[in-house]
């Protein structure tokens, strides 16, 4: 459920934005997919898709049933290199935000506030070369997981640091040769003891390609 609101959410942006005409931009123009660095910013929402489990609210309690929020406000910063018209490599880092984590008993206890960290090395695949280019990308890299005000007794990572792998879509759209628009949906799938801790980031921020 939560991955196909993902997935909705993404393709609603993608229509919405501007298209070459109206954008005013050229419908072909090489400039855009020459070999070039570039470096991108931008806010995002993360998607939490935790398996907790059931937690002890107190130490030597019975165990209750947890819930966590949906949803979070986080950031990414990402920098690559496109080395080929269709092709790309990016180093690209998220905080997925801040997921409260309560049992579901009275007075719904905080158990822990569960924080995602993530860095990966990403390949992206160009499908179009003009100013508006969807692309796909895949990698691979390491996440970080932490909780705050943990109650004693919960069973939430902290600070446990596990491999994981990124893969989504997304569409760059130029407003100059220089300056792109991004909207991106992936996400990220840990191993080991975060194997639980899987999220998808819906991000949309800018790109300056020098």
């Amino acid at each position: 459920m939560k991955a196909a609101w993902c997935v909705a959410a993404l393709m609603a942006a993608v229509i919405t934005l501007p298209t070459p005409a109206r954008a005013g931009l050229p419908l072909e123009d090489e400039s855009y997919d020459r070999s070039r660095f570039y470096l991108g910013f931008g806010p995002l929402i993360g998607i939490e898709n935790f398996g907790v489990g059931n937690q002890k609210a107190s130490e030597g309690g019975p165990e209750i049933n947890a819930d966590v929020d949906d949803v979070a406000w986080g950031a990414e910063m990402r920098a690559g290199y496109r080395f080929h018209p269709h092709l790309a490599a990016e180093l690209q880092g998220q905080y997925n935000g801040q997921f409260d984590v309560k049992g579901n008993t009275v007075g719904r206890p905080l158990l822990g506030s569960v924080r995602n960290v993530s860095a990966t090395a990403n390949l992206k695949a160009f499908a179009l070369r003009g100013p508006v280019q969807p692309y796909v990308l895949g990698g691979v890299g390491m996440l970080w997981a932490d909780t705050e005000d943990k109650l004693a007794g919960a069973r939430l990572p902290v600070g446990d640091v596990e491999f994981a792998g990124r893969g989504g879509i997304g569409v760059d759209t130029y407003i100059s040769p220089m300056l792109a628009f991004t909207v991106e949906g992936t996400y990220i799938a840990p191993t080991g003891s975060l194997a639980g801790y899987g999220h998808a980031a819906i991000t949309a921020g800018m790109q300056w390609h020098f």
